[in-house]
């Protein structure tokens, strides 16, 4: 998965870091805040909420308005013996809704502020090793929704400071963000539920003085 990732990280750099006037990708990584919504354990105890949300992508932007951004996400929840790793491949589409506030000029093309919706794939790892619900133990494999918000903050003209809100949708969820089985989901599983509070840095790829975000 990891080489994936690399390999696609790669490519994006070198298709689309063209000049258009202003610079189309950034490569964007951060750190942040997981809190499980429902499902987070068998009996609902356990503070499963922590700081160990790790974010890196890159984002393309189409034009000053409308762009993509594919990344990997990890988060960890763990309360004494019990707890879940998830992994996240994920491909978002980005919408400038400051557009609509015109933002952007009264930021002086300083601050930007972005919606998100998109999807992706989820591996999840059991601190319950005895957990099985694939064909390997304490592992499952979920299909994710996933939308937010992203603002973003100009420092020069490469970098910015970029904070972000999603919220996970996981379809089939079936064991709880604590490893422990969900006996009552059946075959089709839960819909689990968390949030990530993410702050980063965004650096833009190219020659050109602005990047798409503050043109």
């Amino acid at each position: 998965m990891n080489k994936l990732f690399f390999i696609f990280l790669f490519c994006s750099i070198n298709l689309f870091s063209q000049n258009f006037g202003y610079d189309k990708v950034s490569i964007e990584t951060g750190l942040g805040y997981s809190i499980p919504i429902n499902n987070k354990s068998s009996d609902g105890s356990g503070q499963f909420a922590s700081f160990s949300n790790i974010n890196i992508g890159v984002r393309y932007m189409f034009n000053q308005k409308w762009g993509i951004k594919g990344d990997f996400s990890y988060d960890s929840f763990n309360y004494k013996d019990k707890g879940s790793n998830h992994y996240r491949v994920n491909l978002a589409a980005y919408y400038n809704v400051g557009d609509f506030f015109d933002l952007n000029n009264i930021s002086n093309q300083s601050v930007a502020l972005y919606s998100h919706f998109g999807g992706g794939i989820t591996y999840n790892n059991s601190y319950i090793k005895e957990v099985q619900i694939g064909y390997i133990p304490g592992w499952e494999r979920q299909i994710n929704v996933t939308f937010g918000l992203s603002p973003r903050f100009r420092i020069n003209d490469h970098i910015s400071i970029l904070t972000d809100w999603t919220n996970i949708i996981a379809m089939r969820q079936h064991f709880y963000y604590s490893g422990e089985e969900i006996v009552s989901g059946g075959k089709i599983g839960k819909i689990g539920f968390h949030m990530t509070f993410n702050l980063g840095i965004s650096f833009s790829i190219g020659e050109n003085v602005d990047h798409a975000d503050f043109y």
